[in-house]
């Protein structure tokens, strides 16, 4: 073997000895996949209190504000007002509030036991679609907010008494793009029921 050989195969097995000692690279486990299907559940309880709640106070406007717009865009509002009447004759429960006191309605409130739509998911700036699997995934997000609303806000309000009464609310208002000229709708995410005027 010449010496160039022998050259080689030394620095060869110090550079071996090297990389074997010091291990110049960074080894990471490629990132685990979740494991099951998406809980939306879980996902808006972990974000609910902390997210949530707090984009809403912050990017709410008076609901007088949102009623002088054309928009059909889901926004952040707060109301106080009366409320007028009571409509439960579908499961979709309506409660149709005057924010000026012996004024006509100005809103329709949803009161439950079942909440339709996507409103309080598409006013919340940070749920993407992009951050999810699939459309499935993304649609469960909305009706896993509007359940959380069902249980925390609308479960012990007394639809047979609500008439006449005066109410405190922040929530999410919207037109049906279908019927730009009818009331708005407006599902509250913190409510306060009062005494009648």
């Amino acid at each position: 073997m010449t010496r160039r050989g022998r050259s080689w195969i030394v620095a060869a097995v110090v550079v071996a000895a090297w990389l074997a000692i010091a291990r110049p690279w960074t080894i990471r486990p490629i990132a685990a996949v979740p494991s099951g299907p998406f809980d939306a559940r879980q996902y808006v309880a972990r974000m609910w209190d902390a997210r949530a709640l707090p984009a809403l106070r912050s990017n709410a406007v008076p609901f007088d504000t949102f009623r002088g717009t054309r928009t059909n865009r889901a926004t952040p509002v707060t109301l106080h007002g009366v409320i007028l009447d009571v409509d439960t004759t579908s499961r979709v429960g309506i409660a149709s509030i005057a924010s000026a006191p012996g004024g006509s309605p100005d809103a329709r409130m949803l009161i439950g036991p079942v909440l339709r739509g996507t409103a309080l998911r598409d006013s919340l700036d940070f749920i993407r679609f992009s951050d999810f699997t699939n459309q499935i995934d993304f649609a469960s997000v909305a009706d896993a907010l509007n359940d959380r609303v069902l249980a925390t806000v609308l479960r012990q309000i007394p639809a047979a008494s609500l008439k006449g009464r005066q109410v405190r609310l922040l929530g999410v208002a919207w037109r049906e793009s279908g019927a730009p000229d009818a009331l708005p709708t407006v599902i509250p995410v913190e409510l306060s029921i009062g005494d009648r005027p």
